[in-house]
């Protein structure tokens, strides 16, 4: 099995992908946040897990050498808190690290890619360039 661990430098914090887990550092807390994000195949649903607490997913559809991003949620109090945006990326990274490609139907995942035109290269090359700057 090759090793897919690998370090991404994103939001000025430095976050180890390993097997679809995301592992955030302390950042200047007293306590460490343990964050995981885990693919729920049995959902087809990547799940962001704050502390051991669900907080999000992002659903999904396999298509063929895509995978449709069908819809992302963030649990009810949780609003504004940046977790959407971590879900989708964490979603781009784990699609990506399955060499397939994301479409992209959730309006926020969507707009959210939009807005940050270095991901892209993510997105299924039929509809990419919608999404480049």
């Amino acid at each position: 099995m090759p090793d897919n661990s690998y370090y991404v430098n994103r939001i000025q914090r430095l976050v180890l992908v390993d097997d679809v887990h995301l592992h955030y550092p302390t950042r200047g807390y007293a306590f460490a946040v343990a964050d995981t994000f885990t693919d729920n195949t049995e959902q087809r649903r990547y799940e962001l897990h704050v502390d051991g607490e669900l907080q999000g997913w992002a659903e999904y559809l396999p298509a063929g050498q895509s995978v449709i991003l069908a819809h992302t949620e963030v649990l009810e109090g949780h609003e504004g808190e940046g977790l959407g945006g971590r879900i989708v990326r964490a979603t781009l990274e784990a699609v990506a690290a399955d060499g397939k490609t994301v479409l992209p139907t959730c309006p926020f995942a969507a707009a959210y890619i939009k807005r940050n035109p270095e991901l892209a290269s993510f997105v299924d090359p039929s509809l990419r360039a919608q999404f480049e700057a």
